[in-house]
């Protein structure tokens, strides 16, 4: 097969600045949080918003004129959302910005530009993609009718049912073939994905592999070819964490929950260990046809829902970056977590309440919807 197919689409920028070596800087994009005693994504420094300004405009039409202007549009764990408007388009352009807590594989995407490297003036991992005309779920979803919120849990479901009707050769994630040798693609098992093997799947992108020190236990991350595979790697990475825990405060990947874990450091790495041993025992080392490998959207969330503000119709979903090809037992029942409730067993009763069992109602019923909600879901996905 050949590995040199390129999409025409996409553009991997490269500007040949320094090498930057964001590894030796990994230990800086994690703190403890004091309320928990873990580690939680921090960014070591703040992006340059007169450079995010300059290599947008490198990457989007000559004609766009001086006047364009950059402001932040949105801010999560692992990345930053920089809006650029003109007044000579209706169009406007996000650059995501990456934290980089994994170099590389948590960028290569297909989008207007991007640069899956931090060694350029920028210094971050970067994506530039044209803005959905939308708002997140978490805006509208209090206010919205039953009836709109029961359209989109359908329009919903069948999202998700598509990309269940997708099923992969190999768990781990997509990336281009053209870095078919930096993903740990495996040659012998054929053809990748996409179309004339635009694509191949090569290792697995979730945050379980890459949250706080494991990235740099290095982990084995894929692909893989069953679910057994899968589940041995990350019991050895769990048992590798606990033989790895940072017990000092002022030391890198220092958390308050390492200290606690190294209270009853043999009896915890023990059960670790049993862990590591039982995995062959649950899982099958062939897998039977129905162990199909499908694409998860692990975040379906209120945030992640874009929606028509005035129609509450669905007109995207986002935050794709951690997507991987998973093992079905992984997904469940696939509903997602907004619409997770009481499983209240039967209809609330309709009319007027006394005002002490009105409001205890109130709650009652959000519950009876979301119930219906995950109905209709389960009929279509």
């Amino acid at each position: 097969m050949d590995k040199t197919a390129a999409n025409s689409k996409r553009s991997r920028v490269s500007h040949g600045h320094n090498h930057i070596n964001t590894l030796a800087d990994h230990h800086f994009c994690w703190k403890n949080n004091d309320t928990s005693g873990f580690l939680v994504p921090v960014w070591p420094r703040k992006p340059d918003i007169r450079v995010a300004r300059k290599l947008t405009l490198e990457n989007l039409p000559e004609d766009l004129s001086s006047d364009a202007r950059i402001s932040p549009f949105a801010q999560a764990a692992f990345h930053r959302l920089y809006c650029l408007s003109s007044n000579d388009t209706t169009a406007e352009y996000l650059m995501r910005v990456a934290l980089p807590v994994d170099p590389f594989f948590k960028t290569e995407s297909e989008v207007i530009a991007y640069a899956s490297s931090a060694s350029n003036e920028f210094t971050f991992e970067w994506i530039l993609m044209e803005r959905v005309r939308g708002v997140p779920l978490e805006q509208v979803w209090d206010t919205m009718p039953l009836q709109a919120k029961m359209h989109l849990t359908v329009e919903l479901a069948r999202s998700m049912k598509e990309l269940r009707q997708r099923p992969f050769p190999m768990l781990g994630s997509i990336y281009y073939a053209d870095v078919w040798n930096r993903v740990d693609y495996m040659l012998t098992l054929g053809p990748g994905a996409g179309i004339d093997d635009t694509f191949v799947v090569g290792r697995m992108v979730p945050t379980r592999f890459f949250r706080d020190e494991r990235l740099l236990l290095r982990p084995n991350r894929g692909p893989f070819t069953t679910a057994r595979e899968l589940a041995a790697s990350q019991a050895n990475l769990l048992a590798r964490r606990i033989q790895h825990l940072s017990l000092s405060p002022g030391t890198e990947y220092y958390c308050e929950a390492d200290e606690m874990l190294a209270d009853d450091g043999a009896e915890v790495l023990e059960i670790v260990n049993r862990l590591v041993e039982v995995v062959p025992r649950i899982y099958s080392a062939t897998e039977d046809p129905e162990d199909i490998k499908f694409l998860r959207h692990d975040d379906i969330s209120l945030m992640n829902v874009l929606v028509n503000p005035k129609t509450y119709k669905l007109v995207g979903i986002v935050d794709w970056e951690s997507v991987s090809i998973v093992p079905a037992l992984e997904t469940g029942d696939g509903v997602p977590h907004f619409l997770q409730g009481t499983n209240v067993q039967k209809p609330p009763p309709v009319g007027s309440l006394p005002p002490e069992e009105e409001e205890a109602m109130v709650e009652i019923r959000k519950d009876w919807n979301l119930v219906l909600l995950r109905r209709k879901y389960a009929e279509i996905a």
